[in-house]
């Protein structure tokens, strides 16, 4: 009876909620790429720039920071730092297509910022590629 009553590690509403966080995000990735060849007109760039935004938040949401490969674990909640790690890869993939002509137009001068976040994207993209 106990064990019943007693929620597992890997359940309850915080795993609830970051499923549905996954899932909406999907699903908007799936419409934005449904929607590009007949809704919208955009430069290839700005394409390019939002499929490795949904991709990069994707990544850190639904790939484990360490890989348990011993014991099986029931899923566990996505971690904070998961979170925050998404959020910083996909601003840091926007400010791409968001400033675009600025970055242009400052080919051999970049700003701080364009430094900053090109080390920071540079970095997210290892960190995610390393988790595939």
């Amino acid at each position: 009876m106990v064990d019943v009553l007693m929620c597992k590690e890997g359940s309850g509403p915080g795993r609830k909620i970051d499923s549905i966080i996954v899932a909406v995000i999907s699903i908007a990735w799936a419409l934005w790429q449904l929607a590009l060849p007949r809704l919208l007109i955009l430069d290839s760039l700005k394409i390019r720039a939002i499929h490795l935004a949904f991709a990069v938040t994707l990544v850190y949401l639904t790939i484990p920071f360490r890989k348990h490969k011993r014991i099986p674990i029931e899923p566990q909640r996505i971690p904070i730092i998961d979170y925050c790690l998404a959020i910083l890869a996909g601003l840091a993939v926007l400010y791409i297509m968001f400033d675009w002509t600025g970055i242009s137009m400052r080919l051999g001068k970049p700003l701080m910022r364009d430094v900053i976040f090109s080390v920071a994207l540079i970095v997210l993209l290892l960190e995610a590629s390393r988790r595939v």
